[in-house]
């Protein structure tokens, strides 16, 4: 059995190749907030099987009341939590993170007289 690894979603506020440590930071925070409303604990274990498998402790920072009105928004909150761990992981598996970049093209209609 391969050595449990920590994952500290706090290491996000350094930033990744595509995230800036500001975004980093408050996806954390986000993390921070749904681990704890679930009631977990620093510690956590996380079990992860598919592409690779391996188990993970997860530790984050203490929430407060702060941040806790920031983050109001229960979907969204979970949402951006969801990335936060998934970016750990993608770095864990040694993958490279990339965002995708998308094109807006506007149209012009023109009205007829």
């Amino acid at each position: 059995m391969s050595q449990i690894q920590i994952l500290n979603l706090q290491s996000l506020s350094q930033g990744l190749p595509a995230i800036t440590p500001a975004f980093g930071a408050a996806i954390a925070e986000a993390g921070a907030i749904c681990l704890t409303d679930e009631a977990h604990q620093p510690g956590v274990t996380l079990k992860v099987e598919g592409e690779f498998s391996a188990t993970f402790k997860l530790d984050w920072q203490p929430v407060t009341d702060q941040t806790r009105r920031c983050w109001n928004d229960e979907e969204y909150t979970t949402e951006q939590a969801a990335y936060g761990i998934a970016f750990l992981l993608i770095q864990y598996s040694g993958q490279f993170l990339e965002r995708y970049y998308k094109s807006y093209r506007a149209s012009i209609i023109k009205k007829s007289n």
